[in-house]
C-alpha cells in the first residue's frame, strides 16, 4: 500500500488528512489537478486507486479510509452525483462527521450542480475556478487548525510555522 502521501502531525488519531470522494468518471482531473496542488501543499491524502487494496470488498475499504482520514473532500460533478459508491461514501463521512470522528465534509464543485439534501448543511467551498484554490486552501486549513487547537501553545505555534505557507501564499 503506498504511503508516499502520509504525513503524521500533532493528531496523531488520523492516517490522512482528506477522503477524497470522486466519480471515476473525473478521475483524470483528481490526478492531474488536484492531486498535485494536495501535495504541494503537504496534505495527506487517501484516494481509491492509490491507497485501496485489490482483492477487498470495495465498501470495507471505503469504510476503512474515511474513517482513517480527518476530513473527507467530495469533487462535485453529475458524474458524481449519478454513481451509488459516491453517495454511500457520503453518507458514512456525514455520520462520521455527526459523532466527531471527523472534523467535516468539504465539497469543491467542478461544475455547475447542486449538492444532495444529505449534504446541504456542508460546506461547499465553491466552483473550480479562478480564486478557488486558495479558498480552498484555506478552509483545509481552518479544518485543520480547528483540530489543532485544543494543543498545547509550543505545539500549535509549530503547525502555524510549518503550515503558514498555506494562509501567505
Amino acid at each position: 500500500m503506498p504511503t508516499q502521501h502520509r504525513t503524521k502531525g500533532p493528531d496523531e488519531s488520523f492516517e490522512f488528512d482528506l477522503f477524497i470522494s470522486y466519480s471515476h468518471k473525473d478521475r483524470e482531473w483528481v490526478e492531474r489537478t488536484l492531486l498535485p496542488r494536495l501535495r504541494q501543499w503537504g496534505v495527506s491524502y487517501c484516494v481509491d486507486f492509490q491507497n485501496f487494496e485489490a482483492g477487498r470488498s470495495f465498501e470495507e475499504e471505503m469504510l476503512r479510509y474515511i474513517k482513517a482520514s480527518r476530513q473527507a473532500l467530495i469533487v462535485l460533478t453529475s458524474n458524481w452525483l449519478g454513481s451509488t459508491f459516491t453517495m454511500f461514501e457520503a453518507q458514512v463521512s456525514k455520520a462520521m462527521a455527526r459523532n466527531a470522528r471527523a472534523a467535516r465534509i468539504l465539497i469543491l464543485q467542478l461544475e455547475e450542480c447542486e449538492p444532495p439534501q444529505l449534504l446541504k448543511d456542508v460546506t461547499v467551498v465553491g466552483r473550480v475556478g479562478a480564486g478557488i484554490w486558495g479558498k480552498f486552501r484555506n478552509a483545509l486549513l481552518a479544518s485543520k487548525t480547528a483540530i489543532y487547537g485544543r494543543l498545547p501553545l509550543h505545539t500549535s505555534v509549530t503547525f502555524w510555522k510549518r503550515h503558514s505557507s498555506l494562509v501567505l501564499g
